[in-house]
């Protein structure tokens, strides 16, 4: 059984890319090629279809990349263990979360960890989507959504406030609204993936104000919206942690102050196993000693 020509076959698909799979493994290029050639001479199958643009995969390929995953989170979980025997932090964590708590709640994190604990290698995948966190091998996967998996440890890390907001010259020119109700009239940049429209839900006391706004631009990065709220593009809801600074020097301006919004939840998945890794367990202390969980 080709057990390391599996973990490479792995990397080449999971990377789309003989070079970054070979700089994955500390490899070369032609040490990579070599092997997918011995592994596809040992199946009978052709696993990739090379170009000199690119590689795609096969139907046999997607099929065989199913199991070398299985393998790779085995082997992973294996050296996992016996650091947790050892009681060792170390190892690669890997982490997925949305772009923009990464930008400002974990990078802070990151570096305090990192200080402490250079022997462990941290890999960072960006992104919103919730990803299979057994399938993809990723240790902690931060999301705004939970997923229902039987595979899955969910649990709640914090709650975001969240704030609406534009610049001072977008106020100027449009008015700052008094009422929710006057939320409709203005330029909304809303963070989407299709939906044209989103209902707040403001609440002042007991009496909570429902209002949907229609967008005039949607996005699917909240660092974008941003940037549009501050050269006075439009208006927004975006989480307070990624305005506060610029609440504070006057570069936005809140608006309905005396209202309020519903949080946003922040979830922390992780895949169910007989061994949590110290690197895991560890990481999560952090996150909840640098205020990303209550």
């Amino acid at each position: 059984m080709l057990i390391d020509e599996m973990e490479i076959y792995y990397y080449v698909v999971e990377y789309h890319s003989f070079t970054k799979a070979a700089q994955r493994l500390g490899v070369s290029n032609a040490f990579i090629s070599k092997k997918i050639s011995k592994l596809e001479k040992y199946l009978g199958v052709n696993l990739l279809t090379r170009s000199t643009r690119k590689i795609t995969v096969t139907e046999a390929g997607r099929a065989f990349h199913h199991y070398c995953s299985r393998v790779v989170a085995a082997a992973q979980q294996g050296y996992d263990l016996m650091a947790d025997i050892q009681g060792k932090v170390t190892g690669q964590l890997t982490i997925s979360a949305p772009p923009a708590f990464a930008d400002y709640c974990l990078a802070p994190v990151i570096k305090a960890f990192s200080a402490d604990h250079p022997e462990v290698k941290l890999q960072l995948h960006l992104g919103t989507h919730l990803d299979d966190v057994i399938a993809g091998g990723f240790d902690l996967v931060l999301r705004s959504a939970t997923l229902e998996s039987s595979n899955l440890i969910a649990r709640k890390l914090t709650d975001l406030p969240m704030q609406i907001s534009a610049s001072p010259g977008y106020w100027k020119q449009h008015g700052l609204p008094q009422k929710p109700q006057q939320l409709m009239d203005h330029c909304w940049a809303i963070y989407s993936h299709g939906h044209d429209t989103t209902t707040l839900e403001l609440t002042k006391g007991t009496q909570t104000y429902p209002v949907t706004v229609h967008s005039h631009i949607q996005c699917t990065t909240l660092n974008t919206i941003k940037a549009l709220m501050l050269n006075g593009t439009c208006i927004a809801v975006l989480p307070l942690f990624m305005q506060q600074q610029q609440l504070d020097a006057g570069e936005l301006i809140a608006a309905l102050t005396p209202y309020t919004l519903p949080s946003a939840p922040m979830y922390l998945l992780t895949p169910k196993r007989e061994h949590t890794p110290p690197k895991v367990t560890v990481f999560i202390d952090y996150l909840r000693q640098y205020g990303c969980g209550s």
